[in-house]
C-alpha cells in the first residue's frame, strides 16, 4: 500500500500535467502527414494577432531551466512555452492527444508502440528521434523524477521514428500519463550543457528563452522557425504573443499592486484583493475553478470510530452545511462539490453535478448518531487539516455544526509536512484532503480512507480494511482502461456516497485579471489552474 500512496502522490505532487481551457487539440492516433505529404507549408507564425510582449506576474518561482529535475509550482506555469513532451492533456482536461508522438498503438495489455513525427527539430537545428526519447526517459527514471516512470519496465527502439513501451502495469490513464511525464530535449544539447541546461536551454517549443534571472523573471521570444504545422500544433504549443515576460511577486498585496502600476498586464489574484479589480472598467476578469478545494476523508481503520459505522459516517455528512462554509470561508467564491474531485477530471460523470449530496440535515444527523449508538456529548473527533487561513475557517464553522448535534471537534492544524505525514499514517479521526490524481478512479481509490490505499498489486489489502467487496469489484473495473465506463463510475460514485467514506466540501473560485488594452480573451491553464502564458487567447 505505502508503496502505490508513494507512486501516486509523487506522480502529482512533480508532474503537473498542463492543459488550458478552450479549442479542439489534434486527436490522438490521427493519421496526419509530415508538412510535405499534408501540402502545408511550416511558417510556424500561428495566429496572428501583432502583439508585443505580455507581462504576467506568478506566485511561484522558476528555479532552473533544466528539464529533467523536479520542477517548483512556477516551472509549471513556463514549461509548455519552450520544452514539449511526447503528449499533452488538451484544452478539455479530460483527453490526451500527441505533441511529439504522432501517434500511439496497443499491441497487448503491457505494450504500447509510440510513432513520433520525423521532422521534429530543437531551436538548434538539432533533429529529435527516438534515442532522444529513450535517453530522456531512462535519465528521468535514474533521477526518479516521476511517479508514472515506476510502471515502465523497459523501452525500446525500433527505428529512428518509432519507440516501444513494455510496461509492469497498466491501470487506467497509465500509458497517456507516461507520454506526458516528462519534457524531451536533444541528448547532444543535453549532454553538452555544462549545468544540464540550468540557466540555458535548448527546447523544441513554440518560444525561445532569451533571458532568466532564476527565481525572479523570464523572458520568452516566439521562435520563427517552430517545426511543427499550424494544424498539427497541440494547444499546449500554441503562442499569439510576440515576446512573454514571467515575473515573480510572491506577496498577495504586491502582485495587485504591480497590476495596478502597470509593472504586470496579466495576473491570478486572490479573492481578497479581487473585489478591487472586478468592476473596475480597466480591466478584464476572468474566472476559473480552483483545485485548492479539500473533502472529508474518514478514518475507517480497525481501531477507529468510523470503522464498519456507516450511520457515524453519515451523521457528520448530514450535520454539515456546505452553504454555510462557502459563504463563511469563501466568501461566496465558491461552489459545492458532488464528488471529490472537480467535474473537469476524466471519469467525471456529468450527471453528478444535479444529484442530491448530503443535503445539510440536523434531525436526521441527530437521528443517525443514536442510531450509531452515541449520545450527544459521547464523542470528540480530531480533525485534521493544512494550516492556513481559509482552512481554519471551514474547519471551524463545521465544528459549529457538528457542535449541534452533540459532536465535539478539536481542530488538528499542522504545517504542510505533518499535515501530509499524518495524513498518511492514519493519524486522524477525519482529514481534510487536497490531492488530486489524473482521473477519478484513482481519486475514488486514494480517497477512501487515505491510509487504506486501493491498489491492483495488493487488492486484499483494501478489502481486509473496508470490508466492502461490492466497492472492491466496482473499482476493479474502473481502474481497467478495458473496462472503466461512465456505468462503471458511477457505480463506484453511488457506492462512496451511500457509504460515506468520504465528504466532498466545495471548490473555491479564483481571478485573474488582465489590462483592459491587452485584449486578452481568455487566459489559459494547467490542471492545477495556474496560469500557462504562451496559451493565451487575444481578442482579433
Amino acid at each position: 500500500m505505502k508503496k502505490m500512496i508513494a507512486f501516486l502522490l509523487t506522480a502529482i505532487l512533480l508532474i503537473g500535467t498542463l492543459a488550458g481551457c478552450s479549442t479542439k487539440a489534434p486527436a490522438a492516433g490521427k493519421e496526419e502527414g509530415s508538412p510535405e505529404e499534408s501540402g502545408s507549408e511550416n511558417t510556424g507564425d500561428g495566429t496572428e494577432h501583432g502583439y508585443k510582449t505580455v507581462k504576467v506576474g506568478i506566485s511561484g518561482v522558476v528555479e532552473t531551466l533544466n528539464p529533467l529535475t523536479i520542477f517548483t509550482t512556477g516551472t509549471w506555469a513556463t514549461l509548455p512555452a519552450y520544452y514539449e513532451r511526447l503528449a499533452a492533456l488538451d484544452e478539455d482536461m479530460k483527453t490526451f492527444s500527441g505533441q511529439l508522438a504522432k501517434e500511439w498503438t496497443r499491441v497487448d495489455d503491457l505494450t504500447y508502440d509510440v510513432e513520433i513525427y520525423d521532422y521534429i527539430h530543437d531551436w538548434n537545428g538539432n533533429p529529435i528521434t527516438a534515442d532522444d526519447i529513450i535517453f530522456c526517459y531512462e535519465k528521468a527514471i535514474e533521477l526518479s523524477l516521476s511517479g508514472y516512470l515506476t510502471s515502465i519496465d523497459s523501452i525500446e527502439k525500433i527505428d529512428d521514428y518509432n519507440i516501444r513501451f513494455n510496461l509492469k502495469t497498466n491501470y487506467i490513464m497509465t500509458i497517456e500519463n507516461i507520454l506526458n511525464a516528462i519534457d524531451i530535449v536533444s541528448q547532444k544539447e543535453y549532454e553538452a550543457s555544462a549545468d544540464q541546461m540550468a540557466h540555458e536551454c535548448v527546447g523544441t517549443g513554440r518560444y525561445k528563452v532569451v533571458e532568466f534571472a532564476p527565481s525572479s523573471s523570464l523572458k520568452l521570444k516566439k521562435n520563427e522557425n517552430y517545426w511543427q504545422t499550424e494544424e498539427l500544433t497541440h494547444y499546449r504549443s500554441t503562442g499569439e504573443a510576440d515576446e512573454i515576460e514571467i515575473i515573480t511577486i510572491l506577496e498577495d498585496a504586491q502582485m495587485a499592486v504591480a497590476l495596478e502600476t502597470g509593472t504586470i498586464d496579466v495576473a491570478k489574484i486572490p479573492v481578497a484583493s479581487a473585489k478591487r479589480f472586478v468592476d473596475n472598467p480597466d480591466y478584464d476578469s476572468f474566472t476559473a475553478s480552483s483545485t485548492a478545494y479539500y473533502y472529508l476523508s474518514f478514518n475507517v481503520s480497525p481501531d477507529s470510530m468510523f470503522y464498519q459505522n456507516k450511520a457515524l459516517r453519515q451523521a457528520v455528512c448530514y450535520a454539515i452545511d456546505v452553504d454555510e462554509i462557502i459563504a463563511g470561508a469563501y466568501d461566496g467564491a465558491a461552489g459545492p462539490m458532488k464528488s471529490i474531485a472537480l467535474p473537469t477530471l476524466p471519469g467525471y460523470v456529468d450527471k453528478w453535478q444535479e444529484e442530491d449530496y448530503y443535503s445539510a440535515d440536523v434531525e436526521k444527523a441527530q437521528e443517525l448518531l443514536a442510531d450509531a449508538g452515541y449520545k450527544p456529548g459521547d464523542l470528540t473527533i480530531r480533525l485534521l487539516i493544512l494550516q492556513n487561513d481559509v482552512n481554519k475557517a471551514w474547519a471551524t464553522i463545521i465544528q459549529a455544526q457538528l457542535a449541534k448535534i452533540g459532536i465535539n471537534v478539536e481542530i488538528d492544524a499542522k504545517d504542510s509536512a505533518l499535515w501530509f505525514s499524518q495524513g498518511q499514517s492514519g493519524d486522524y479521526d477525519i482529514v481534510g484532503w487536497n490531492i488530486t490524481l489524473p482521473h477519478m478512479a484513482l481519486n475514488f481509490a486514494y480517497g477512501v480512507g487515505s491510509t487504506n490505499f486501493y491498489t491492483p498489486e495488493t487488492q486484499p489489502a483494501y478489502t481486509e480494511v473496508l470490508e466492502d467487496n461490492e466497492l472492491q469489484k466496482l473499482l476493479d473495473a474502473c481502474l481497467d482502461p478495458a473496462l472503466c465506463s461512465d456505468e462503471t463510475m458511477d457505480g463506484a460514485h453511488q457506492r462512496i456516497k451511500e457509504q460515506a467514506y468520504v465528504y466532498a466540501l466545495a471548490y473555491p473560485q479564483q481571478y485573474s485579471f488582465a489590462r483592459k488594452e491587452l485584449h486578452l480573451e481568455e487566459p489559459g491553464y494547467a490542471t492545477n489552474y495556474i496560469l500557462v502564458p504562451n496559451t493565451f487567447k487575444y481578442a482579433d
